[in-house]
């Protein structure tokens, strides 16, 4: 089984690039292969094309950083983190975000 582990920025560039180990599993034994660096989001479109079976682990940045949290005293953990976002609703939340 071909296994895919994404680490995912929601602004990929030259810089930054999403970053993806590719793996085999097979008998119990996880192989790493290969590193592949996508500096658009249209590399990431067509690796989701790729011929399967395969499975992918995926670490999508949910929240703001650390920094910007105590910056802006918004609660640090994630429960009262999501409740807070949630109370903005979303131009609240674009609002607080663009300020």
């Amino acid at each position: 089984m071909r296994v895919y582990d994404i680490d995912f920025t929601s602004t990929p560039s030259r810089r930054k690039p999403l970053a993806c180990l590719a793996c085999t599993f097979d008998g119990g034994l996880l192989r790493t292969e290969t590193l592949e660096e996508w500096r658009d989001f249209s590399e990431f479109e067509r690796a989701l094309k790729r011929p399967g079976p395969w499975i992918a682990g995926i670490d999508f940045p949910f929240g703001q950083s650390r920094q910007f949290i105590e910056n802006i005293g918004w609660p640090a953990d994630w429960a009262g983190y999501v409740r807070h976002a949630q109370s903005l609703g979303r131009a609240g939340f674009r609002k607080a975000l663009d300020s």
